[in-house]
């Protein structure tokens, strides 16, 4: 199935398309010559859903339309002083998004593991060594991971996660 990639689509489920995203991968020298045009597709579906979970609600601006499935085109976003097109998608969306989606084509849903907490181990001892791991809070907070690259990549597009917790409220 083709990727939808059109901005503001009620059925988008990809920001780049398969050739941006085998652009942007030639251009920082990845190997992707033995994956299947559809198993690339697959991972920027993923990476997507992945990239907007992650980081949709920081998102600078608002969606541009109430029946987009992605967050991304914008309507009042500012970058570098400039206002963004409203039925745009920024190439450093694109980006991120072909990034978390090489993560998911070389070990899929590596982005978005399962956790139990249950099955979670604090200390494990076997005859006599024994091993504490990281303490944590315990959540799924604690098995995610941190791509260090996306986060790069969507700087300036994204608010501060301290900018969440002393959000402004006003009354209607």
């Amino acid at each position: 199935m083709a990727l939808n990639t059109t901005p503001g689509d009620p059925a988008a489920d990809s920001y780049p398309t398969l050739v941006e995203a085998k652009a942007y991968w030639d251009s920082i020298g990845r190997e992707y010559s033995g994956m299947a045009d559809d198993e690339i597709e697959q991972a920027l579906r993923r990476g997507t859903a992945w990239l907007d979970g992650t980081y949709g609600a920081r998102f600078i601006g608002k969606a541009s339309t109430f029946d987009q499935a992605l967050e991304w085109p914008r309507q009042d976003a500012v970058y570098r002083g400039e206002a963004l097109p409203s039925d745009e998608i920024p190439r450093k969306v694109k980006n991120a998004a072909s990034e978390a989606a090489w993560r998911e084509a070389t070990e899929p849903n590596s982005l978005s593991p399962d956790y139990v907490p249950a099955e979670g181990v604090k200390q494990e001892q076997v005859g006599p060594l024994s091993v504490t791991y990281k303490d944590g809070a315990g959540g799924v907070a604690d098995v995610l991971p941190v791509v260090t690259a996306v986060d790069c990549l969507l700087r300036g597009l994204v608010a501060s996660k301290a900018s969440l917790i002393f959000a402004t409220a006003a009354r209607g």
